[in-house]
């Protein structure tokens, strides 16, 4: 049933990029959470989210390029995107030297979907209408990934033997490879709800109040990843919200919220908090072995740079001929695998779109504009102890937006509320 069931989601997802393009890049965000269910359904040599991979970029992009009315060229951040994929490039071809023809074609549409996420949400989202039916999208997108989330985590469900937590807390992604797509798949979910609620004010009692069940459900979902990057970024998206957005009832609301879910848990919420940070607390306080935190990341990050201090110096430029997929670091990915010249690039990447972003958010704090941040930073953090950068929803989303919020929406009404400067962007 759940082979059938993928099988339809991708195969329909086909016909629509080929037929009805447009639609179809607004069914992807529906069905994508379907599809990664695939990563566990081999065709061949393949799975069935690698052979997406493929074809998503392949329809896409030649359409893209081929518009007469939206050129990528006049798109914001249309340089760092070439910087992008040159050096990516760099990094692929270095892994087909040394011969690993197939991981070196994973790395390419990775890097393909990477080159496409800067381009596909603004090209196809860009004017009011079909922005409230991308937000929609996404809405309808994240209900099995967050009922998964809540059925996993309550259940243990899992396909996957995982590695709990002490205390009974036990990471279970369900049907999904790992807890960082039911993790993006939540933040989606929140980014969507946040910019519908503000852009498309809901005037029924009921759509609010479902709108609001939904995000509490969204929040217990995120609940069971169990995760440190999670929690963080929950904390800090509800302050980056709160304060650029002036909604200062909320930081009173807020926490007698946390407390009063806290109290009628049995203090399950600051448990789960206490576990998932006891290693960094240990190592603060002396107690444990700071080698061990990041759920001991850090040794394997010890690892990884011997590898690449140990390569010969052309390879230490250019990449070592590897994904490096399993860096658990997405700054020590780049550099493995696009080598210092593709770090330096990244670096500039990251750094340039952080400045527009900001000063972006400067001239003024709009919803799409302060989202754009929040999602800079996720990846920020995300970065740290994941590698974002090869997971193509994590491109669409982030890139996708930030080149929207710098773009503009047309025919969106962004009145001046909330803005931190009166002058236009």
């Amino acid at each position: 049933m759940v082979t059938a069931i993928i099988g339809l989601a991708a195969g329909s997802l086909v016909f629509f990029l080929v037929f009805l393009p447009k639609f179809g890049v607004r069914y992807l965000f529906m069905v994508r959470g379907l599809i990664d269910v695939g990563w566990s359904v081999v065709l061949g040599p393949l799975s069935v989210t690698k052979i997406m991979g493929g074809l998503i970029p392949l329809l896409v992009l030649p359409r893209i390029l081929a518009s007469k009315t939206e050129r990528i060229s006049q798109m914001p951040l249309f340089a760092v995107s070439i910087l992008y994929l040159i050096t990516n490039l760099c990094g692929f071809s270095m892994i087909i030297l040394e011969g690993n023809m197939l991981q070196g074609m994973n790395f390419l549409f990775r890097v393909m979907n990477g080159f496409l996420g800067f381009f596909m949400i603004p090209i196809f989202f860009h004017d009011r209408d079909s922005f409230r039916k991308l937000l929609i999208a996404m809405l309808i997108g994240g209900l099995f990934p967050v009922v998964m989330g809540i059925y996993s985590g309550m259940t243990g469900f899992s396909l996957e033997a995982r590695h709990g937590f002490e205390g009974g807390f036990q990471r279970s992604p369900g049907l999904f490879h790992d807890i960082v797509i039911l993790k993006l798949f939540a933040y989606q979910t929140i980014a969507a709800l946040l910019l519908f609620w503000e852009y498309f004010k809901p005037r029924l009692v009921f759509t609010r109040l479902l709108l609001l069940g939904y995000g509490t459900a969204t929040s217990i979902a995120m609940y069971y990843c169990y995760s440190k990057s999670a929690t963080l970024m929950f904390v800090l998206w509800a302050t980056i919200w709160i304060i650029l957005k002036r909604k200062f009832a909320l930081l009173l609301l807020l926490p007698v919220a946390v407390l009063a879910i806290n109290y009628f848990t049995d203090n399950r919420v600051f448990e789960m908090v206490s576990v998932i940070f006891q290693k960094e607390v240990g190592a603060l306080e002396g107690t444990a072995d700071a080698s061990r935190i990041l759920g001991g990341r850090i040794e394997g990050w010890e690892n990884q740079f011997q590898r690449f201090s140990d390569a010969p110096l052309i390879n230490q430029m250019l990449g070592l001929g590897s994904m490096a997929g399993g860096a658990h670091n997405d700054y020590l990915r780049v550099l493995r695998s696009n080598g210092i010249l593709g770090m330096v690039f990244y670096s500039i990447m990251l750094l340039y779109a952080g400045l527009k972003i900001a000063i972006r958010v400067l001239n003024r704090a709009s919803p799409l504009n302060v989202m754009a941040m929040m999602l800079y930073l996720m990846w920020i953090v995300d970065a740290i102890g994941t590698v974002v950068g090869i997971y193509p929803e994590t491109q669409w989303l982030v890139w996708g937006m930030i080149v929207l919020a710098l773009r503009g929406v047309d025919g969106l009404d962004e009145k001046q509320v909330g803005t931190i400067s009166k002058d236009k962007p």
